[in-house]
């Protein structure tokens, strides 16, 4: 059980990241968007995680990091579940999230916040108030969490946190410190906030300048991870996720969004011809998360990927939800 004081600060936690509330993201989409579209832009990032087991490196990482206690867990991740609820959750006096009956009703997909583990479960933040459950905490086993939750999104401060300069800063530091290749949480500790820069340059679309800003980061799982986004004065215009991968000689288009209001400019295809640059020859993919294929997005985004030289693959895919791949047909 979680006591109340303990309660309340895993709460602040959360909800650090807070543009908005945890109880309006009743559906995934809305964290990719409330991300994507903050003022403070690049730095913040997101990426979609897949399995329990990333989830207990995760929490291992971020419990050994915060031990001091000058680091705050969301300025490490801040991770996002898409669960699946049945009627029984509401009700549920000791935040233990069962696993339904064949017969009880469903009652649909909500987004909650991690907190952490507690033994053989995921402690997460719900969103129905501290009177919920254990002082507003749940708790999810991992046969619930095998079965019903289809999407992780891990936020992390794009600022600092892994990149090529934290890791080259870290095979420095371990070099002073007279143990080459030897290395530590505690190292990790003492060099996490190394700046992650803002490469920038300016580019003239539709007879107006734009400013293209990219960060370089290493993703979860160690692979080069680009971050750029397409502004005109401070009108985010675009935005593009881009992963390397190295040793199978492909990158990946992880999102290419263009908020509606400034779609009909040529911003896509912008982006989509950028991310042909950065990916320096190697072979080209991308995919279609499945919130972004409601209502016409399946069929728009079929019509921009034929438009800009892919060929596409329906899919049907959790943790990520995807519903289409794409491959460009030059790479």
């Amino acid at each position: 059980m979680i006591e109340e004081n303990v309660a309340r600060e895993l709460w602040r936690e959360a909800r650090a990241l807070g543009d908005t509330p945890s109880g309006e993201w009743t559906f995934p989409l809305h964290v990719c968007r409330a991300v994507a579209s903050r003022p403070d832009g690049l730095d913040w990032s997101y990426e979609h995680l897949s399995g329990w087991e990333e989830l207990l490196e995760l929490d291992q990482l971020v419990t050994e990091l915060t031990l001091e206690g000058d680091i705050e867990p969301h300025q490490i991740y801040s991770v996002t579940l898409g669960v699946h609820l049945f009627d029984e959750s509401f009700y549920s006096v000791t935040g233990e999230i069962p696993l339904p009956e064949e017969s009880e009703p469903y009652r649909g997909r909500h987004a909650v916040q991690m907190a952490g583990f507690e033994g053989d479960s995921l402690v997460f933040v719900g969103s129905w108030g501290s009177r919920w459950g254990d002082n507003g905490f749940g708790y999810l086993s991992r046969s619930y969490f095998e079965k019903h939750v289809d999407l992780i999104l891990a936020v992390r401060p794009a600022i600092f946190g892994p990149s090529l300069k934290l890791d080259n800063a870290w095979k420095a530091y371990t070099w002073q410190q007279g143990r080459p290749g030897q290395f530590y949480l505690s190292d990790l500790r003492d060099l996490w906030f190394t700046e992650n820069a803002i490469r920038a340059k300016i580019v003239t679309l539709n007879n107006t300048e734009h400013s293209v800003a990219r960060r370089q980061l290493f993703d979860f799982h160690n692979r080069p991870f680009e971050i750029v986004e397409l502004r005109v004065g401070n009108e985010l215009c675009g935005r593009l996720h881009l992963i390397h991968n190295f040793s199978e000689g492909k990158s990946l288009i992880d999102e290419l969004w263009v908020p509606p209001q400034s779609r009909r400019n040529g911003y896509g295809t912008y982006l989509a011809e950028l991310a042909v640059e950065l990916s320096q020859g190697r072979r080209l993919h991308a995919r279609l998360h499945e919130a972004d294929s409601q209502g016409y997005g399946l069929s728009r985004a079929e019509d921009f990927a034929d438009k800009v030289g892919y060929t596409c693959e329906y899919l049907s895919t959790t943790r990520p939800n995807l519903a289409l791949a794409a491959t460009r047909k030059d790479s």
